[in-house]
């Protein structure tokens, strides 16, 4: 089993790289190098390739609601929760941080075209309500609650023909394409509390070091607190609402029965990517004795004596 260091250092890893990809493609979307599709494809592959490798070690979850779901539908130790967030905002965090450093200068070009300047440059990797603030609930709520519902679907064995694991990223990347696409002009299309507080903290430091005005990161009337639980109130909604409604009208809401004397003891606590105590051999084969054949009885002869 996996050490719960390394599983946050995953989860570290995973908010770093996903910042840093995709955070980074918003300079050639502000730079107008490419459109709001192109961005949230992007986006959505750089979600895929970080799950694809790290998913085998924490799950690749990098998103505080998706983890705080897992543990209250106890598919993960409540152990994990704490550390797995605090690694998960630094992650992101420190992804931010390398945008900044690889796209300096454009970062300044961009600030030079913004009429708010270099205001607006320290919410360049933040979440907005371009849409209002009433229009950002809907959003961020049916979108984070339905992803976590396809997080869910990918991985339960009762679903038949279901994509499973190996092609859970392609999916996870098409359903971000989606939702940026949609909701990423009205509400940023967050889906996820450390994609917006930890650039959000890095740019507050950033801005305070270089003596910008920064005013609006955590201001506008706190609206960055939206940002924070509406995401994450719509991951847990996502778990819940599959398990307590979706499960049961499936054909069989039951575990699969075992196959050729199999039986899958993760699944049977509850399936999914996500489940950190699982153990590294989840199928345990069946010995299954052969039965004895009953012989067959002896006929016993029984010798006619003849009368001479």
């Amino acid at each position: 089993m996996v050490s719960l260091k390394k599983q946050c250092l995953s989860e570290f890893l995973c908010g770093l790289l996903v910042g840093f990809f995709g955070l980074g493609c918003l300079i050639p979307l502000h730079l107008k190098i490419i459109d709001q599709f192109q961005f949230s494809m992007l986006f959505g592959l750089a979600i895929a390739f970080v799950v694809l490798v790290f998913n085998p070690v924490s799950g690749a979850q990098f998103n505080p609601g998706v983890t705080l779901a897992m543990v209250i539908t106890k598919r993960q130790d409540k152990k994990t929760l704490i550390p797995f967030i605090l690694a998960q905002i630094l992650g992101w965090f420190c992804g931010a941080a390398l945008v900044h450093a690889a796209f300096y200068n454009q970062i300044d070009i961009i600030a030079m075209e913004m009429s708010q300047g270099v205001a607006a440059v320290n919410l360049l990797f933040c979440n907005y309500n371009a849409g209002g603030l009433y229009g950002v609930f809907p959003f961020e709520i049916i979108l984070t609650a339905f992803m976590v519902i396809v997080i869910l679907a990918c991985n339960d064995q009762r679903i038949v023909n279901n994509p499973g694991k190996a092609l859970f990223p392609l999916v996870l990347a098409l359903y971000i394409t989606f939702g940026v696409t949609l909701a990423g002009p009205y509400s940023g299309a967050c889906l996820n509390m450390a994609r917006d507080f930890g650039p959000r903290l890095f740019a507050l430091i950033w801005g305070t070091i270089k003596g910008y005005d920064t005013s609006a990161i955590f201001g506008n009337g706190y609206q960055f607190l939206v940002y924070i639980f509406v995401p994450t109130l719509g991951a847990v909604l996502g778990a819940l609402i599959y398990d307590g409604a979706i499960t049961h009208l499936l054909p069989n809401n039951k575990p699969v029965a075992p196959v050729k004397g199999v039986i899958n003891e993760n699944y049977i606590k509850k399936d999914s990517i996500f489940h950190i105590e699982h153990k590294d051999k989840v199928a345990k084969k069946v010995e299954v004795k052969p039965t004895k054949k009953a012989k067959p009885a002896k006929t016993v002869k029984k010798k006619v004596s003849k009368k001479k």
